[in-house]
């Protein structure tokens, strides 16, 4: 770890944005039954729906969280479950696991985790200040078991939008890793910045990982439990003892949870060679890997490289030198390739010795879309993109294709993205798009479908749409007055806060 990395230190535990404390909520609850075991595989992990055993668990309604949120009281929102080959029968049942709100307003964080018999998910913070206002701006760590007891609050964030993860270690602890800001002394001034922090999640215990953070990310792929990112360097005049921010080169640093400090994966300049200083920027973590661009400012060179986590990296792993700084692409599996969106193009660019030995385009689009995810059925790859609400994919190993609209409906929630399955096996199977759709046009919109695009008895493409989440008492009778009655749930959930 560099010298100026540990000089930066916190002012005090009262700049931790995450504590341990008491709601004082009565978290009572009567015991699931039939509940999957702890060792039952997961699927989608860390998401607004999560496959464990034989049951889906997900989110029933987008709620903005500033609505009651007393533990037992609301239902629109709340976590439930499903047995998954039910899940889109008209008279599934749908049981409540957890009564409360699950709702975070980072839209890359939203979502909840299961890890081993425990579920891990985020809450609207329910107590009230001195003034008697409710602090639904703040949002609370939380945990109970698959079947709905035992719930426990683990810490609270002051501020609901900034981003986290929960992860979970090769030996079973389970960790969160959020941003929040921290206060250091510079030039005989207190000045916050930006930082990020570790809470361990069976203690409560939250630590300082690093200050002074300019870029970073969390691993999004499900397979790590490491955060890459970056820290800004500074330098003291000789002449005023002032300390300046050094534009010219950063370091990048690489965390695993649980240890005890984070480890130097590359410096943008070396004692062996100060002419060549880069300023890196993490762009995404998958597994143990970290992809970054950087700019050289005396070389005017601009590049996109990987490393490992907890690996001192090397001249080999520069992927190439770009004409341009790519600012958000998605890597691509057992290769060295990324999928990109640049100039109105989606292009698949492999890499080989240092330079890009192919660019190939896949979709020719001049929209300003969002790339979202590679997905595999386990016969084929999908890449997966966003345009104003709507899905759409391109087949990885395709070119100059055109674009499939793989659901049925718009994606209404602006806190949460698309979550994937697969259904069905071998030829037969398929992926599943799980969102909060508005095609109802309703006042009960932001509940749950699953839509699958996948070939029909005629061996056309076709989208099947489904309405999984189940309403709420208020929005049945609204959809029965609407002329709506085939969206009125067999076994609609009370919602006590609908009276």
């Amino acid at each position: 770890m560099s010298k100026k990395f540990l000089a930066v230190l916190a002012l005090a535990a009262a700049s931790l944005f995450a504590f341990v404390g008491c709601s004082g909520e009565d978290y009572s609850f009567t015991a699931l039954e039939n509940n999957p075991s702890a060792e039952a595989a997961v699927r989608s992990n860390g998401g607004v729906y999560v496959e464990k055993g034989d049951y889906s668990y997900f989110i029933n309604g987008a709620q903005d969280g500033t609505g009651n949120n007393t533990f037992g009281t609301e239902h629109k929102g709340a976590l439930v479950r499903c047995l998954t080959a039910d899940l889109t029968k008209s008279d599934r049942k749908v049981e409540v696991v957890v009564p409360k709100i699950l709702y975070a307003g980072d839209v890359n964080s939203s979502g909840f985790y299961i890890f081993g018999d425990t579920i891990y998910y985020t809450t609207p913070n329910s107590t009230k200040d001195a003034s008697g206002n409710v602090q639904y701006t703040k949002l609370d760590f939380m945990s109970v078991n698959l079947d709905g007891t035992g719930t426990k609050l683990i810490a609270t964030m002051e501020d609901n939008t900034k981003a986290f993860q929960f992860v979970q270690t090769a030996e079973g602890g389970v960790y969160i890793f959020y941003e929040g800001t921290a206060q250091v002394e510079r030039n005989g001034e207190t000045t916050d910045v930006t930082a990020l922090y570790e809470v361990n999640a069976e203690t409560g215990e939250t630590k300082l990982i690093a200050s002074d953070v300019a870029s970073y990310a969390f691993d999004r792929s499900g397979s790590g439990d490491s955060v890459a990112f970056t820290v800004t360097q500074y330098k003291t005049s000789s002449s005023t003892g002032t300390e300046t921010a050094e534009t010219k080169y950063n370091v990048l640093y690489s965390y695993t949870a649980g240890d005890d400090e984070p480890f130097e994966v590359a410096s943008g300049v070396t004692e062996e060679n100060e002419i060549e200083m880069r300023f890196m920027t993490v762009r995404y973590v998958s597994g143990d890997k970290i992809y970054y661009t950087y700019t050289s400012k005396y070389l005017g060179e601009i590049g996109i490289a990987k490393a490992t986590v907890g690996a001192v990296t090397t001249a080999a792993d520069t992927l190439a030198q770009t004409d341009s700084e790519y600012s958000g692409f998605i890597p691509a599996a057992g290769e060295d390739a990324i999928y990109i969106h640049l100039n109105g193009y989606i292009r698949k660019i492999t890499f080989s010795g240092g330079r890009i030995s192919e660019s190939k385009i896949l979709l020719s689009n001049s929209s300003e879309i969002t790339l979202e995810r590679i997905v595999s059925d386990g016969n084929e790859e999908y890449l997966y993109y966003s345009l104003e609400g709507v899905l759409y994919r391109v087949n990885t190993s395709d070119v100059n294709q055109e674009a499939a609209q793989v659901i049925d409906g718009t994606m209404v929630s602006t806190w949460t993205t698309f979550d994937y399955t697969v259904t069905g096996e071998g030829e037969n199977a398929a992926v599943a798009v799980i969102y909060f759709n508005d095609s109802e046009s309703n006042t009960f919109v932001n509940y749950l479908f699953m839509d699958v695009y996948a070939k029909d008895a005629a061996d056309e493409y076709d989208i099947s749409s489904k309405r999984i989440g189940k309403l709420t008492t208020r929005d049945t009778e609204t959809a029965v007055a609407n002329g709506k009655d085939d969206s009125a749930g067999v076994d609609a959930l009370p919602d006590e806060n609908d009276d």
